[in-house]
């Protein structure tokens, strides 16, 4: 359905960005902090990549960089999500405006697309096209990985992640891709594997300490599931997100009390700042609390929370499947077909 060829051989071998070196370095600076994928970092890497710009206005790299940092306090709840996504935009065309062959971001306009409007054909189309431009770029396999694994295309999603960690071999980002591949469709002793390796990279990286207590919540080693997860949150620096994960490992271990206390936390926080509906709609989950759960996801749907994109595949939301609401909602995401791949052992 989605499968598309890529129509150049030659396009990734043109020059990135040469131009400041001062601007450059600014921008690689920003990158790291942006991978770190903590509120904190995001607010570093766009401190650095509006240094960059201020050094070199025509820094196209650093612009598209400034549209990743606001689509990426759209994704972690820091911010509304239709704000961070119309501002991701904006800044993803003006990087155009200044090099039209710019495949990162080309990779911003397809979060756009997919998280406001759930178009998963232009999403797919703009990823193909940044890998097209330039092929050796690990960010863009990354990208194209998750959105298929996001489908249900595991084995799909796995091969690219392979191309990513082949392109970055010491990115905590891709490693931690490919357990979370592994996590979501059920090979937990390959995500447990992939998660120690990412360790060995980043021993307190957030995305692997939250994926490490979703898959002892699946083997129903609870209190385990909570200790990862408390550390997630501290390495999030608090974020709601995690707070969320956490609630739901606590009420997924029976710790309703604890769990409940959670919730009081996000109805406090949310009174000072934005919270994602996810946070809350996780813990719900975990205490059984379905239909709670479902109004909670309705909101995220109205806000176009990007979480939503995984709502096909997430294994937290198995007890929905048979719900009609969760059914109306997997149609309104364009996600209601069956899984379309079977998966074996690529990775």
């Amino acid at each position: 359905m989605f499968e598309k060829k890529l129509k150049s051989d030659v396009a990734h071998l043109r020059p990135r960005y040469a131009g400041n070196v001062d601007a450059h370095g600014l921008y690689l600076k920003g990158r790291y902090h942006w991978e770190q994928r903590t509120e904190q970092g995001f607010q570093l890497a766009l401190q650095c990549f509006q240094q960059a710009i201020a050094v070199d206005p025509a820094c196209a790299p650093a612009i598209a960089g400034l549209a990743d940092c606001h689509i990426s306090f759209g994704f972690w709840g820091v911010v509304p999500a239709k704000d961070a996504w119309a501002r991701g935009r904006d800044l993803a065309l003006k990087a155009m405006d200044v090099d039209e062959l710019l495949p990162e971001a080309q990779i911003a306009l397809a979060k756009c697309a997919l998280y406001d409007n759930w178009d998963w054909h232009q999403a797919e189309e703009r990823a193909l096209r940044a890998i097209e431009l330039d092929a050796a770029l690990s960010s863009s396999h990354l990208f194209y990985a998750i959105l298929l694994v996001q489908l249900g295309r595991f084995d799909s999603g796995l091969l690219e992640l392979r191309s990513a960690r082949q392109l970055d071999p010491l990115s905590p980002t891709v490693c931690t891709g490919i357990a979370w591949a592994h996590y979501y469709c059920g090979r937990y002793d390959k995500a447990l594997e992939q998660c120690k390796r990412s360790f060995e990279l980043s021993p307190e990286y957030f995305e692997t300490l939250a994926c490490m207590s979703l898959i002892a919540v699946r083997q129903r080693r609870f209190d385990e599931a909570v200790s990862w997860c408390e550390r997630a949150v501290i390495n999030s620096g608090n974020s709601p997100i995690g707070l969320g994960f956490l609630g739901y490992a606590l009420g997924m271990g029976g710790r309703v009390d604890e769990a409940r206390v959670k919730l009081a936390n996000l109805a406090e926080l949310a009174t000072k700042r934005y919270i994602s509906p996810i946070a809350p709609a996780l813990i719900h989950l975990g205490l059984s609390e379905y239909d709670e759960a479902l109004n909670w996801l309705d909101k995220a749907y109205a806000v176009r929370d990007a979480f939503l994109a995984y709502t096909k595949t997430f294994p937290p939301f198995e007890p929905l499947r048979t719900m009609p609401r969760f059914r109306s909602l997997l149609g309104q995401l364009a996600l209601a077909s069956n899984l379309e791949e079977q998966t074996s052992e690529v990775l």
